[in-house]
């Protein structure tokens, strides 16, 4: 069976209680007059539809040719699938799904045939893919809200209303991150704002803080050097520029003497590091770097001002476009495979399949989800930006009997985000030959054969489809002007059951709670040097089953410890 079998138990209490639950009433909808065409109507409509309804349920019945459909690996998995994502019932909040049926629900909100859904929902249900949960909670609802993050460039209204504009429906609070260039007169006060001390009416207790800092700022910290704070009212293209042209722009406002006052450019930096340690808010992001490196910023006009909350994408905002980005991970660790000697590999045409197949989901967001804002609605569909990322890493290094800090380990990284990377770029030129590329195209980097690893100074290793790649971008283009974006995966990760995101395991015990108070605690034993290594897919495999347990940790690793407490992350 696909998926989630092992979570049943927990609806069982329930099912008889639901299945006498009379649906909501339909009001408001216009009445249909009755006559022998419209009935012929109605029935070949309800024909059609029992014949796909039949279709979906043998797929939730099946796991499909080489999917054994593992499902959840721990209980801590499908207890945030039951409390968090299955839709309830709008008075009694009895849940209405099964799990099975709410990825089903997922899968059928995105595709456009039974077939389409199908793969989907198998993909999916075997683990091996997971959208972000404002995908889950929303696919397939009246309310398609289903991308991760906005970035306001900003914003003249409230901050509060912009947050309550990306709330999941009570199952999830919107949040929000302020990010602040070190040369703002305001720069001190503003890295108070979360401070636990001093007056209340000055704090944020709620507000995520970030430093927007210029490669000049670190430059005079390096050596010692005032540090100037300037009016962006007096200066007003200092936000507007990066690298080279802000520099002599910042340098000619010190010259003309048009500061506010000068500080110690180290002390400014110990005040961010303070700040940073204290309240865990106010990280470093680098405008320069961020603004080199985008896709989206090929023409002068086009500058990236911010990043998200977790930091994992950089777009382009103005006044009058919101940056959106819609994201979904690949859980590496179920696409490891183990060979007749017991010896364990990537899977590197699997894991080229499933980009292939949530790619194009992730495209569809964009035309069919639900944005708060007309400034959101303008940005998405014409620069097209989506985020596929990885989760499970750490998994795939235990299976492999890899030291996460090992060079074998670290050539490996590079080979899976080549693969990833090379076969989204590949989706997106198909996707493009077949809809048209995204209406920026012709206004970013990609259009003069400037990929990201160029931007980087690397080469890739697959140097004939690189090679195909470059000829097909430049003959129809790219569908979207982002594609990769590691995201912290907090949530999906753990009902996947694998490690988050591209982190490494950095305690032999820790405890993680939820927001609805669901702890889970993972002890080790010394005996699991003597386990074989498996697959990590393997319901019996220690990466999977007993995933602290391994001896391939580096002494650093083993020496840290953590605690994990809430769900941080907008995944």
């Amino acid at each position: 069976m696909a998926g989630f079998l092992r979570g049943e138990h927990l609806l069982c209490d329930q099912s008889l209680e639901q299945a006498r639950l009379p649906w909501p009433e339909r009001r408001g909808l216009p009445a249909v007059p009755r006559t022998p065409e419209s009935v012929r109507a109605a029935a070949a409509i309800q024909r059609a539809a029992v014949g796909v309804a039949a279709r979906l349920l043998v797929a939730v019945g099946q796991a499909g040719p080489g999917r054994p459909g593992p499902g959840i690996g721990e209980y801590f998995g499908i207890k945030t699938v039951y409390d968090r994502y299955l839709l309830r019932h709008p008075t009694s909040r009895l849940v209405l799904e099964t799990p099975q049926y709410f990825l089903l629900r997922v899968a059928c909100g995105l595709s456009e045939a039974p077939a389409e859904a199908i793969g989907f929902y198998r993909l999916m249900s075997a683990l091996e893919y997971l959208p972000s949960s404002p995908t889950l909670f929303n696919s397939g609802t009246r309310h398609a809200q289903m991308s991760s993050c906005f970035l306001v460039d900003s914003p003249r209204d409230e901050l509060d209303s912009s947050v309550a504009a990306v709330n999941q429906g009570g199952r999830r609070k919107g949040a929000a991150c302020v990010y602040l260039e070190p040369w703002h007169p305001d720069i001190e006060e503003f890295l108070e704002l979360r401070d636990n001390t001093g007056e209340d009416a000055r704090r944020t207790h709620n507000l995520n803080l970030a430093n927007w800092v210029p490669d000049e700022f670190m430059r005079r910290v390096e050596a010692d050097e005032t540090w100037s704070l300037i009016d962006p009212d007096v200066v007003p293209e200092l936000p507007d520029l990066w690298g080279e042209a802000f520099e002599q722009a910042y340098r000619q406002a010190e010259a003309d003497g048009r500061y506010v006052r000068q500080v110690r450019a180290r002390d400014l930096y110990a005040r961010m590091m303070r700040t940073l340690a204290q309240t865990g808010n106010g990280w470093m992001t680098f405008k320069d770097a961020a603004n080199a490196k985008c896709n989206q910023t090929a023409q002068a006009r086009h500058v990236v001002h911010a990043s998200n909350l977790c930091t994992e994408i950089t777009e382009v905002t103005g006044d009058c476009e919101t940056a959106v980005c819609n994201l979904g991970s690949v859980n590496l660790a179920r696409h490891v495979t183990t060979g007749p000697a017991g010896d364990c590999s990537v899977d590197w045409a699997k894991l080229r399949q499933t980009v292939r197949t949530a790619l194009p989901f992730l495209d569809r967001v964009i035309d069919i989800g639900y944005y708060p804002s007309e400034q959101a609605a303008a940005s998405n569909p014409r620069w097209r930006p989506v985020g596929l990322g990885v989760m499970g890493l750490q998994d795939v290094l235990f299976a492999l009997r890899l030291p996460f800090d090992s060079q074998e380990a670290s050539e490996l990284s590079a080979r899976i985000a080549e693969e990833i990377y090379l076969t989204a770029l590949e989706t997106s030129a198909d996707l493009a030959e077949k809809y048209g590329p995204h209406p920026a195209f012709s206004q970013t980097r990609a259009v003069g054969g400037q990929l990201q690893h160029d931007l980087w100074g690397a080469a890739g290793t697959q140097q004939e489809r690189w090679t195909a790649l470059r000829t097909r971008i430049a003959a129809t283009g790219l569908r979207n002007s982002l594609l990769i974006a590691i995201a912290p995966t907090a949530t999906i990760a753990s009902i996947a059951g694998c490690y988050e995101c591209i982190e490494p395991q950095v305690s032999n015990l820790f405890k993680r709670e939820t927001l609805s108070g669901v702890p889970a605690r993972m002890e080790v034993g010394a005996e699991d040097h003597l386990l074989p290594p498996v697959a990590a897919g393997d319901p019996d495999c220690p990466g999977h089953r007993h995933r602290d347990r391994h001896p391939s940790r580096s002494a650093g690793q083993r020496r840290r410890g953590r605690l994990l407490a809430g769900e941080p992350g907008h995944l």
